[in-house]
């Protein structure tokens, strides 16, 4: 693309909306990931909250 070149209200609308796409993606597999030792860890009922837990164990 030549510096002449313009983009038009519905292209800059259209890349945006990738960028906030794609880092809503990123910010979402980071906490995936950050989550990742809390799901190895056995279950705890002392730790968990839930109104089931006391039956998975």
């Amino acid at each position: 693309m030549h510096p002449a070149e313009n983009f038009s209200v519905g292209q800059l609308l259209a890349f945006k909306a990738l960028n906030d796409n794609f880092l809503q993606l990123i910010i979402t597999v980071i906490s995936l990931v950050d989550e990742l030792p809390a799901l190895k860890q056995p279950l705890n009922a002392s730790r968990c909250s839930h109104r089931l837990c006391k039956f998975a164990l």
